[in-house]
């Protein structure tokens, strides 16, 4: 399986955050960096100053469309960009990348803002890893809300009713992408590249109706602004995720542990999902102790895009609803 069939695969997953380090209250300031140590940080923006704290990783993408919830329910939300993606610090030791530093950092931004209670919001490969930080920081957490997580064990197989396993790709414009990067080395350190990369390989591929990519592509473009979503740094951060730290979670060990979790989930999955199958929503919300499914017909990595009243409005009934034995 070639690099960018892997890429388009794990993709969406991921993206970004930046900027530097800002220890001032919340109520005086937008947005700023946390450290994790080794001169490196998380860019962060709030949006908010309720009594429910909200943190979202993978704020890069989440951020235009998730800052209403602040609009509709008493919270405050911290976006933040995962380490190594989006507007965060570049991180070139691969040993300081991967699915646990990523739990880790889930908890330095709790600390950093003394959060004494959080609500998570994961998408993609992140809705995996709320989970994974919440195995140890139940007392901590007061609500999960995933969209479109991926398998706690990668490439696992589902049903074919529940996996969409038609591309979008096209491949004339793909044959023509591979010949671009093979003329040249220097090509793919490029943003031209990356965006060229990009149209082909990943956007084609998000969404369920394939009408939103033209509708959505000068957004998508913005999504590969920051060099760190470029096509060297991007593809290496997939692989030391999903070729590594992912592929070697323990599932047979975990899965007992999360089953157990007895916070409330709420699991949305695009039925028509190409790079989280739905599947794995399903798998997700069936094996949770307190788990919700909405599903999403007809939508795929992007389901608040395709279907926001649905999306938007199930996140806010639940992240405002009161549950017991909380």
């Amino acid at each position: 399986m070639n690099n960018h069939i892997i890429s388009r695969h794990i993709f969406l997953c991921c993206i970004a955050f930046i900027t530097v380090l800002c220890n001032e209250p919340v109520g005086n300031t937008r947005d700023g960096y946390i450290s994790i140590g080794n001169n490196d940080s998380l860019y962060y923006r709030i949006v908010g100053n309720g009594s429910q704290k909200i943190i979202v990783p993978m704020g890069l993408w989440l951020y235009d469309d998730f800052k209403s919830l602040a609009d509709s329910i008493d919270c405050t939300l911290v976006f933040y960009d995962v380490r190594n993606r989006g507007r965060s610090t570049s991180i070139a030791d691969s040993t300081r990348i991967g699915i646990w530093q990523d739990v880790q950092d889930v908890e330095t931004v709790r600390n950093y803002f003394g959060f004494q209670k959080i609500s998570l919001i994961g998408w993609s490969y992140l809705g995996m890893m709320v989970m994974l930080y919440a195995t140890d920081h139940v007392p901590f957490i007061d609500k999960i809300v995933q969209i479109g997580p991926v398998p706690l064990q990668w490439n696992n197989t589902y049903p074919v009713e529940d996996m969409e396993l038609s591309s979008n790709i096209d491949s004339v414009e793909a044959i023509k992408t591979e010949r671009l990067f093979k003329r040249d080395e220097k090509t793919k350190y490029t943003k031209v590249f990356t965006e060229q990369w990009a149209k082909t390989f990943i956007f084609p591929d998000l969404f369920g109706d394939s009408t939103f990519t033209e509708k959505y592509q000068p957004w998508l473009l913005s999504m590969v602004e920051p060099e760190n979503e470029w096509y060297p740094n991007f593809t290496r951060h997939i692989h030391h995720h999903f070729g590594g730290s992912v592929q070697q979670l323990k599932t047979d060990s975990l899965w007992p542990i999360i089953e157990k979790i007895p916070i409330p989930v709420l699991t949305i999955h695009g039925k028509k999902d190409r790079n989280a199958p739905f599947g794995s929503g399903k798998e997700w919300a069936t094996r949770l102790n307190r788990a919700k499914l909405v599903v999403i017909q007809g939508a795929g990595h992007l389901p608040w895009i395709e279907n926001s009243d649905l999306v938007m409005s199930s996140i806010r009934v639940f992240l405002s609803q009161k549950y017991m034995n909380q």
